[in-house]
């Protein structure tokens, strides 16, 4: 038995006997820009494969980005390259957990304590759960903004095989290093006015401003104290 649509209820066709598809545009689509999918293609085929200028779009975004010398170290390299990245702190582009890569232009590469360059690159993909540290080159030596207002500081040895860090923690008042411990977060932890050394490696203690590590690649994290002339005598 033929049942009767009403005409108002057909599809309506076009030319090629194709129905005309009338679905209402979903509300979290409506002012998305067509050529968002474009700037956003086009801008990764800058940065990954050098491909053209970046777009319009993202002309601003570069030229307010920081750029950043960083060196990162893990077990076997010495990693050295720029980083462009709209963050105020360091840590804030090691700890950003939607990012567990970093990716640096004018990148060096050289075995630790060697001084030979092993390779070097246009850009690297650099995976941060093999990194044990990191700091910057042109790190300034005052005091971080999100520092200022902490007033404890515990000086702290880090052991992060092969290397052995020492530097400060810096504490919210009345806390202990052991309470502090409890409350770290962050896959990368900050240590001020810091040193860094490998007697495995043949690298020598290096000072720097400040540098972060991994915590989960560290063995050890206690409190230090700074040898004295009066100490080694009393021995």
């Amino acid at each position: 038995m033929h049942r009767h649509v009403p005409a108002d209820a057909q599809p309506a066709c076009d030319s090629h006997g194709a129905a005309e598809r009338t679905r209402p545009v979903p509300d979290e689509y409506r002012g998305f820009p067509a050529a968002a999918s474009h700037a956003i293609l086009q801008r990764m085929a800058h940065l990954v494969f050098g491909y053209g200028e970046p777009h319009p779009q993202f002309q601003s975004e570069l030229a307010a980005a920081k750029v950043r010398r960083l060196v990162c170290c893990t077990d076997a390299f010495v990693v050295r390259g720029t980083l462009q990245a709209q963050v105020r702190r360091l840590t804030d582009a090691l700890n950003n957990p939607a990012e567990p890569f970093l990716v640096l232009e004018d990148v060096t590469f050289e075995a630790h304590g060697s001084g030979t360059l092993v390779q070097t690159a246009a850009f690297a993909q650099v995976n941060l759960s093999t990194v044990l540290f990191a700091y910057e080159l042109d790190d300034e030596t005052s005091t971080p903004p999100e520092l200022r207002t902490v007033k404890v500081t515990q000086r702290a040895m880090v052991s992060i095989p092969p290397f052995r860090l020492v530097g400060d923690i810096h504490l919210l008042p009345e806390r202990s290093l052991r309470q502090a411990l409890e409350e770290l977060l962050g896959q990368f932890v900050p240590l001020t006015s810091a040193t860094f050394q490998s007697e495995s490696l043949g690298v020598p203690e290096t000072g720097v401003a400040m540098l972060a590590f991994n915590h989960a690649r560290s063995q050890i994290l206690a409190p230090y104290e700074e040898e004295t002339a009066d100490s080694g005598a009393g021995s």
